[in-house]
Parts: C-alpha cells; structure tokens; sequence
C-alpha cells in the first residue's frame, strides 16, 4: 500500500477530524462496526431441502422430483439478530456445473427464503448451494450434498407413445410368424 493510504487513514480515524466533522464520526463509527462484525453480519438457520408435500429430506432424490428449498437468513444489528431482507439471494443445484440457478422468494415469515424446482433428467452427486456476497455485509456461503438417482426398472412408464413404431411392428412380426406357423402346419404338402 502507498505511504499516503496510512497517513490518511490516519488522518479520517484522528480525534481532530472525528469532533470536528459529525458525518465523519458516524461513517467512522460504521466502519468500525462492520470491521469488528458489530454490525452487517449475515447467518442462516433452518437449511431444508424436501420433496413436495413431505417434511424430511430423503436419503436420495429421484430425477424429476419436485424440490422445495428454504433457509431463513437472520442479520446482526449490533444487539440481536433481526430478520434479513433482500431480493437476490440465488440458490444453485449444481454437480460440476448449475444446471438451475433460481432466486430464493421472500416467503410471509420475514428473513425466511424457498425456492422450489424439478430436478434435471440428470443424475450424480448435486449440491445446494447459496453464494451471497453484498457490499456492506458479511459473505454467506452455504453447501448442502445430495445424491440424485434414476428412476428403477419400474418406475418408468409402462408404453411410450413415441414408441408406438416399435411395439406394432413387433405385433406384426409375430402375427407373421403365427400365420407362417398355422401354413406350414396345415399345409397340404406335407
């Protein structure tokens, strides 16, 4: 840092300029609040990821599940934790890279934030993830890890429509194949 950055802020941070000045003291004293985490400091409590309509968070999702995401976000104001607000917190569910990325919505309760999402026709190890980072506040960063997986033997669909082609001509086939059975067994060359 160049000399004149110290002789400055020593200069801003002197009794004489803090009494002189009343707008100084007060930007002062909110750096030094933010400096020390008296103030602008951020935390989350009530990190929940489940399936619509349950409670808990499943051992593992299934791709194409419907996901509510939520966290309540809480700001210290130098005596207690109030409720944060803003309006661009994003929630990632990334593996290597963010297949969604989708802002959090201000819920009625204050401070408290939901997404909701299907998951991606992918599956893999994911992660939740909330990167927030605003001048004036602390950073939040927060990482949840959930497996995802694909849908069993019986959980597809029974027939796809697209795959009407296939299952025709494998019934013609086989009527074919009966008919050439029925001539070569009544066939009067035998």
């Amino acid at each position: 840092m160049p000399e004149w950055f110290f002789r400055d802020l020593l200069i801003f941070f002197s009794d004489r300029f803090a009494t002189s000045v009343t707008d100084n003291q007060y930007l002062a004293s909110e750096i030094t609040k933010w400096t020390f985490k008296e103030r602008g400091v951020l935390r989350a409590t009530n990190i929940s990821h489940h399936r619509v309509g349950e409670k808990e968070p499943p051992l593992l999702y299934t791709i194409k599940d419907e996901i509510v995401y939520s966290v309540q976000i809480e700001e210290y104001n130098g005596q207690n934790w109030v409720p944060f607000q803003s309006n661009n917190v994003q929630l990632e569910f990334s593996m290597l890279d963010p297949y969604i990325r989708i802002p959090l919505k201000a819920n009625k309760t204050p401070g408290l934030y939901t997404a909701s999402f299907i998951v991606p026709d992918v599956y893999g190890v994911f992660s939740f993830k909330v990167d927030y980072f605003e001048l004036g506040y602390s950073s939040l960063s927060l990482k949840t890890i959930q497996s995802v997986r694909p849908f069993r033997h019986d959980e597809y669909p029974r027939y796809i429509k697209t795959a009407y082609p296939y299952y025709t001509s494998a019934t013609i086939m086989l009527a074919g194949v009966f008919i050439l059975f029925v001539f070569l067994l009544f066939s009067p060359y035998n």
